[in-house]
């Protein structure tokens, strides 16, 4: 069996806010320092025009492909993940007379929401979708995406309030959080309209009206989608706690049952790369989201995630994580951002090429070496060892398609990670997330 293990203490949770909180909060001013400094960008040279233009701009929230569009998206695929969490809960805990058991399904249908919100927050869709000019039904030219997806806008924010009313009111602190999620989700669209508006008004730099566009650029990137997105995460991770009275959820799986689902996102995510890449080749230019970036992103966040759930000693409980294990699953998230962040798609660093080259070799071999230690001589780590090298591949080869490279590595370390963790039913091994 292979058993996984999500623990969610009070001190957690308190730890996550401050973490997540603190960086949401440097996001937003690094966003407003940097369009502050690109305003005066011709102003500056050498390296303090090179350093607002590669390193800054990883801060800023308004753009694609950089750090903080990797986090916004990550975050939101969090929030998937912790709804997928909060089913097993209610399955593994059972449904109380005041609710019924199938509305637990609900909690599917609303990690397939908030995957398909990261996603999105990486490729631009709803940025492109909104440029056709087919669902303009009023007139010439296109309706902009606030008002081609208001209809799917709202039909999501009825079903996540009717849910919540109906299925997790019991909980009445994630209740809550979820209608105040709702609530800012919503007014993100009604912000953007009226940052555009401010621009077709006129709005040069130096004016009321530049600094108020400015202004809620901040609030809505920073303030409404970020926080938003945190509240919709500690939601799921109150109700969780709620639900298993803060000892923690246990899932055991069959091994081959795990390596199958494994085998097929892995197989989905490669069939999604080729579909989306032909859809935008088909859908008119909007934003500058790449959609390919996010399966590799989304596949190393999660073998980050599985390493954290599964124990390494055969005890009753886990009380701490090995090296092996924490070096693996930070290297995970790094390898996460640099191709979340479109990094692995410079050819340069102009300047600093030196430093791309030690970078991404260290990278390389880091990732690898992580690999090699995790699996401590495993004759089962093949797998993982295999998906170590791809890694290390799609970083130094150029030209074989490195994203999709790095997502089948991905889907093999986390199928080698399992093949590690397996045990027999009559084992004391567990798992943990704590």
């Amino acid at each position: 069996m292979i058993t996984f293990r999500f623990h969610f203490p009070a001190g957690f949770l308190r730890k996550l806010l401050l973490v997540l909180g603190g960086i949401n909060i440097l996001l937003s001013l690094g966003t407003m320092v940097f369009n502050r400094l690109w305003e005066h960008i011709a102003e500056y040279r050498g390296i303090v025009q090179s350093l607002i233009n590669y390193v800054l701009v990883q801060f800023n929230l308004s753009t694609e492909n950089v750090i903080s569009s990797w986090y916004s998206s990550m975050l939101l695929l969090a929030v998937a993940i912790g709804s997928v969490i909060a089913f097993a809960a209610d399955r593994n805990t059972g449904i109380d007379a005041k609710s019924h058991r199938w509305l637990s399904f609900a909690w599917l249908l609303f990690g397939t929401v908030f995957a398909g919100l990261s996603f999105d927050e990486a490729a631009s869709f709803h940025e492109r979708l909104g440029m056709l000019s087919e669902l303009n039904f009023w007139g010439q030219g296109a309706l902009g995406w606030a008002y081609a997806m208001a209809p799917a806008i709202v039909l999501v924010a009825l079903f996540m309030l009717a849910f919540g009313w109906f299925h997790v009111r019991r909980v009445r602190p994630a209740f809550w959080l979820i209608v105040l999620g709702v609530a800012l989700f919503v007014s993100d669209p009604v912000l953007e309209q009226i940052e555009m508006l401010l621009l077709q008004a006129g709005a040069p730099t130096g004016s009321w009206a530049r600094f108020a566009h400015d202004t809620l650029v901040i609030v809505e990137e920073g303030g409404i989608e970020l926080f938003g997105a945190l509240c919709f995460l500690t939601a799921t991770i109150v109700y969780v706690s709620n639900r298993t009275n803060g000892s923690g959820l246990k899932i055991s799986m069959e091994p081959a049952t795990a390596i199958l689902v494994t085998r097929t996102l892995t197989a989905c995510s490669l069939a999604g790369m080729i579909f989306t890449g032909w859809a935008v080749s088909h859908l008119p230019a909007g934003d500058i989201g790449i959609p390919d970036n996010w399966y590799p992103a989304a596949g190393l966040f999660l073998l980050a995630v599985v390493l954290m759930a599964i124990a390494r000693k055969p005890s009753s409980e886990q009380t701490g994580f090995s090296r092996s294990t924490l070096g693996l699953a930070l290297a995970a998230i790094v390898f996460s951002a640099y191709f979340g962040a479109n990094t692995y798609a410079y050819l340069t660093w102009f300047r600093f090429d030196v430093l791309r080259q030690i970078f991404q070799t260290f990278l390389a071999a880091g990732f690898v070496g992580l690999c090699v230690a995790y699996a401590g001589g495993n004759r089962r780590a093949w797998s993982l060892i295999s998906g170590g090298a791809l890694m290390a591949l799609s970083v130094n080869v150029a030209g074989i398609f490195p994203a999709a490279m790095a997502t089948l590595g991905a889907g093999l370390c986390i199928e080698g990670v399992l093949r590690l963790n397996s045990f027999s039913p009559h084992s004391t091994r567990t798992t943990g997330l704590s």
